[in-house]
């Protein structure tokens, strides 16, 4: 019984114990309640600010019978209360230094303050403005428009907008300025807003340069649609190609909403002119200079019309170095385009007056020849053939009274050429200055070929290749003039041969479409051949380059054969040979006509 009795005292004294344990405690949290902060060094890392509460355990026979502490870190706490409690001075400081106006509006519009800049700008001590209305200072006063537009963004703010505009404002001394003005809503810790910031940026300078800007762009525009030119800026490896103003539209041809590129502007060159184009764009020759001028004139196709429009194009190309074959490329042209097509066509006009100016000339010193030439055939032809007469005779008298030697025969024959040679030249100038005949007949021009190679007399040494080819051809012209004119490229032919070649005589027939086409006679010789700078001048009236003859043969055949409707063109290699042409109209043959 005694050792269960021992047991339930014990038993009441733990429980009295902890009840009396649970009251000690709660008493001690109570009196750790708002205790102050305190520092001490953890580890001699540096001082690092706690929080600490303590209290004392319960007393039991006037002893401490225990001790509780509680430590918390709080250093980050404190250091943001401490940066919340920076001094007035220093933050008035800091906003007298900027460079903007800045000023704190509350919520009804009232000015509560403002940094030094705002009160010196408007000439103000800080007593004088706190308390008034924003839209009632004086830097916009001045237009009642401005201080609506003022109110209006002080409205916009509260709503919870950040306000941004350009305005001009007066301050002193009586001066405008243009600023970038800022309204921005300042928030409380629970997020309402508290104030309203004002800030603005003086941007008068700014202005000043955009205003120039637009000036100097404007006159460029006005002049570039003054002169017709067009503006470009591309890069020919991304593509991306900038115009300025809408000139460069309609000069191409383009809509103004069509952004412009690279490839779009390459279709429409001229599909001749391309190659031209992309010589200067992708040039094979490494040039010297990392940049260089081009001037080119090529055309193009406008889209919207199918017009085709000369281009001028100045500019200048930047070239980069290729790091694999060490060729330059481009990649950037700058330049302007200039419509010059009104320009080409006056210099087609041009070139077309000046070229009749000249054939008008050209005719008039060959008809000044020709009317020197016949006053001098026709004194000619009378003073020389009355003694050509009186030596034919002679030499006819002396051939048949003398005797017959080898000698006298050489010397009779020599003097019977010479007088056939005069009388020839007699007759050419006579027929070069006379009106001849143009009666045109048809017939094959096989007739003809066959006449002129009866009348000239062919050396041992020359072969004659020919005639072949459409032999039965049938041309309309006057016969005797296509036989003088065949047989003064035969002997031209003779002559430049000498003793021995190969005379190419060869007709051809070329279709005309619905007509008879044309017919082709070709005199081909292996002589020595004409130089080049004498081929412009061979069918000029006394040119020559013989030493007998005066240079009328070549200039007569033209005559007959422009007469006769045709033409006479010539090719010619020196020491290859020569290739005359003679072009005349066909007629339908008898074949055809049935």
């Amino acid at each position: 019984m005694s050792k269960r009795s021992d047991l339930l005292v014990e038993c009441e004294r733990l429980r009295r114990e902890n009840e009396r344990l649970r009251r000690n405690l709660a008493a001690t949290e109570e009196q750790l309640r708002g205790q102050s902060p305190v520092g001490f060094r953890n580890g001699g890392f540096g001082e690092q600010m706690v929080q600490g509460r303590e209290a004392a355990g319960y007393v039991q026979e006037g002893e401490l019978g225990s001790f509780l502490a509680v430590v918390r870190d709080i250093g980050d706490r404190m250091q943001m209360e401490q940066e919340r409690r920076l001094p007035g001075p220093f933050l008035r400081r800091v906003l007298d230094n900027l460079c903007a106006y800045v000023a704190v509006v509350s919520p009804d519009g009232a000015v509560i303050d403002g940094n030094r800049r705002i009160l010196e700008g408007l000439g103000i001590e800080r007593e004088d403005w706190i308390g008034r209305k924003l839209t009632d200072l004086s830097c916009w006063a001045f237009d009642p428009d401005l201080q609506v537009l003022v109110g209006y963004s002080l409205q916009r703010a509260l709503a919870g907008e950040v306000v941004r505009f350009d305005l001009a404002m007066h301050i002193q001394p009586q001066r405008q300025i243009w600023v970038d003005l800022q309204i921005a809503p300042l928030r409380d810790d629970d997020g309402s807003i508290s104030h309203l910031v004002v800030s603005a940026l003086d941007i008068t300078d700014r202005r000043r340069v955009e205003e120039a800007l637009r000036s100097s762009e404007e006159r460029l525009r006005l002049a570039a649609q003054a002169t017709g030119f067009g503006t470009y800026d591309h890069d020919p490896v991304t593509g991306r190609q900038e115009v300025w103003y809408s000139e460069f539209h309609r000069i191409c041809g383009l809509p103004c909403t069509v952004v412009p590129s690279f490839d779009l502007f390459r279709g429409l060159i001229h599909p001749d002119d391309v190659a031209g184009f992309d010589q200067l764009v992708w040039p094979s020759a490494v040039p010297g200079p990392q940049t260089r001028f081009h001037e080119l004139e090529y055309r193009i196709i406008r889209p919207d019309d199918g017009e085709v429009r000369w281009l001028r194009d100045v500019g200048r190309a930047f070239f980069v170095l290729d790091r694999d074959g060490g060729n330059l490329r481009v990649v950037r042209m700058v330049g302007t385009v200039q419509d010059i097509t009104r320009r080409k066509h006056a210099e087609l006009q041009l070139e077309g007056s000046l070229r009749q100016l000249q054939e008008a000339q050209e005719q008039l010193i060959r008809r000044e020849r020709l009317a020197t030439l016949g006053q001098l055939a026709g004194g000619v032809a009378h003073e020389l053939r009355t003694p050509l007469g009186v030596m034919r005779n002679a030499v006819y008298y002396l051939d048949h009274s003398l005797p017959p030697t080898e000698i006298m025969g050489q010397v009779l024959g020599e003097m019977n050429r010479a007088i056939r040679t005069t009388d020839q030249i007699i007759e050419e100038m006579l027929e070069f200055v006379r009106e001849p005949c143009l009666e045109r007949a048809t017939w094959p021009v096989g007739r003809v070929i066959a006449s002129a190679l009866r009348l000239v007399p062919m050396p041992h040494g020359i072969r004659v290749e020919g005639p072949d080819g459409e032999m039965e051809s049938r041309v309309q012209a006057n016969e005797d003039q296509i036989v003088r004119i065949l047989v003064n490229l035969m002997q031209n032919a003779v002559q430049a041969m000498g003793r021995e070649g190969e005379l190419q005589i060869r007709v051809e027939r070329r279709a005309g479409g619905a007509g008879p086409g044309t017919v082709w006679i070709s005199v081909r010789d292996t002589g020595c051949g004409i130089p080049v700078e004498n081929l412009a001048r061979i069918f000029d009236p006394l040119f020559t380059t013989k030493t007998r003859g005066i240079g009328l043969g070549l200039a007569i055949s033209m005559r007959y054969a422009e007469m006769n409707r045709g033409s006479i063109l010539v090719e010619s290699e020196v020491g290859v040979g020569t290739t005359f042409r003679l072009e005349l109209q066909g007629a339908v043959s008898e074949g055809e006509n049935s």
